[in-house]
């Protein structure tokens, strides 16, 4: 099972916890979070033993030559980590960003996977 690490913790000051589903099937985890402003090169994932890193950076260069009058849009970079443990196959997870979403696929390790018995009579 994927389990959020820290979620009411932020890294530095200067981040952005981005909000996230869990959802899983008989064969992997779909976790689903809110990144909007980035882009597939402004994202790092990492899988560090038990935990799994994700880092979002935000570009805000758009306005650097403008005067800005009133500010309502947050822009910062963003960070969050969870437990993933030994229930995910380490090899296989996919990843994708598409409109502010960032989708990771954790297929589920054989061991955690549900399995048939086949009963066999005498």
């Amino acid at each position: 099972m994927v389990k959020t690490n820290g979620i009411n913790q932020k890294v530095r000051e200067d981040f952005i916890i981005p909000s996230a589903d869990i959802c899983e099937n008989d064969n992997e985890f779909i976790l689903k979070a809110e990144m909007p402003g980035v882009s597939k090169d402004q994202l790092d994932i990492t899988l560090d033993e038990d935990h799994l890193e994700i880092i979002g950076k935000v570009d805000a260069d758009w306005e650097k030559d403008l005067k800005v009058i009133d500010r309502e849009f947050r822009i910062s970079d963003y960070y969050r980590r969870f437990y993933v443990g030994n229930k995910v196959n380490r090899d296989e997870i996919s990843a994708k960003i598409e409109d502010g979403v960032l989708t990771l696929r954790l297929p589920k390790s054989n061991e955690i996977k549900p399995r048939k018995i086949e009963i066999t009579s005498e």
